[in-house]
């Protein structure tokens, strides 16, 4: 499984519809796509939300940043991430 990070940003429209029943939908969504949480955040800044998650492939965190925004009206940014000591060993490699 890869891990992907998704940062969020809430719409003025979208702050109204802030609960814990729209956070077990979004992790329904996730689930739903055989995706794992490996957590959920709030954020003061530029973003309001950041979810680390695993999935499959770039496919299905895909499908997954486009049925939130979807459902939720909050845009996301989905972007692939490897461990730090595999960009490491990379760089040797090149």
């Amino acid at each position: 499984m890869q891990t992907y990070y998704m940062l969020g940003r809430y719409p003025s429209g979208a702050v109204k519809q802030i609960s814990a029943l729209r956070t077990e939908e979004c992790a329904r969504i996730i689930e739903g796509l055989e995706g794992q949480i490996i957590l959920m955040d709030a954020l003061l800044g530029q973003y309001d939300l950041a979810f680390v998650t695993k999935f499959s492939d770039n496919v299905a965190a895909f499908k997954a940043s486009l049925a939130l925004m979807k459902v939720t009206g909050v845009n996301f940014i989905t972007m692939p991430a490897i461990p730090v000591s595999e960009m490491d060993q990379l760089a040797v490699e090149i």
